[in-house]
């Protein structure tokens, strides 16, 4: 099992997400059939991950 694979298990099961694997894509089953789900490279399924969380983003920029 690859690192990122492990990653993404862990992160869809600490956040009660059924992921199903094709391969070594995951995937999850919605309304329109299954898409693929992969916070390490897709921005949308990272904020929703961080969303399910409850985490939080503080940004501090030094100007």
């Amino acid at each position: 099992m690859t690192a990122d694979r492990e990653l993404l298990a862990l992160a869809a099961k600490v956040a009660g997400i059924d992921i199903g694997w094709y391969e070594m894509i995951a995937f999850v089953v919605t309304d329109n059939g299954p898409e693929s789900w992969n916070p390490l490279t897709d921005d949308g399924d990272a904020l929703r991950l961080a969303v399910k969380l409850g985490l939080t983003v503080q940004i501090e920029r030094d100007d």
